[in-house]
């Protein structure tokens, strides 16, 4: 299974932005939205176009930057 993922499914194939799938991203849980918690699994488009779950990359610190122009 090539960087953990799923061979019965067409659409999970390995993420081509550089940084490889966490085998654990099937078995995270949310557990709230404090300092510490787990946060709920969300997806969102990156810059190759390629849906990415915050989940797919359990193993790893995340940042995430976003930005608002009124």
């Amino acid at each position: 299974m090539a960087d953990n993922s799923d061979p019965l499914d067409e659409d999970d194939k390995p993420y081509e932005g550089g940084w490889s799938k966490g085998a654990c991203r099937n078995d995270v849980k949310a557990t709230g939205y404090d300092e510490g918690d787990i946060s709920r699994d969300f997806v969102l488009p990156d810059q190759f176009g390629d849906n990415v779950s915050l989940h797919d990359f359990c193993d790893r610190s995340v940042l995430l930057i976003f930005s608002a122009f009124w």
